[in-house]
């Protein structure tokens, strides 16, 4: 079986032009109908999450995690999306993922306070 390996890369947003501004969750969503069709036969495919989950996905409220991720691109490979496909899709995913750690980190350290230093 296809074992993916998801990495972060230095060209995470080198995708194709027509897809460059393209987000994850449009991404997701056009792959999903192109190869089941519904979220709930995605779901019975083999990718262990709820359809619930995929709808946060493709609604863009959430990002799947990269366990989830990973078996999230085993699962679209077997059943034909195309190397360039999970390309752009793991593209999305990265830059997604990594602002919105970043984001997450920014607000902490903003909310924290300073350190105490005993006197």
């Amino acid at each position: 079986m296809y074992t993916s390996r998801i990495k972060p890369s230095s060209d995470a947003g080198a995708v194709t032009s027509s897809h460059q501004n393209t987000s994850f969750a449009e991404l997701f969503k056009n792959l999903r109908k192109q190869l089941v069709g519904k979220q709930s036969c995605l779901s019975r495919a083999g990718l262990r999450c709820t359809d619930a989950a995929i709808s946060h996905w493709e609604r863009g409220l959430r990002l799947p995690r990269p366990r989830t991720m990973r078996n999230a691109v085993d699962v679209l490979v077997a059943l034909g999306a195309t190397p360039e496909e999970i390309q752009q899709l793991v593209s999305a995913w990265t830059a997604e993922y990594v602002e919105r750690k970043i984001v997450t980190r920014n607000r902490l350290l903003e909310e924290s306070p300073p350190p105490s230093y005993p006197g």
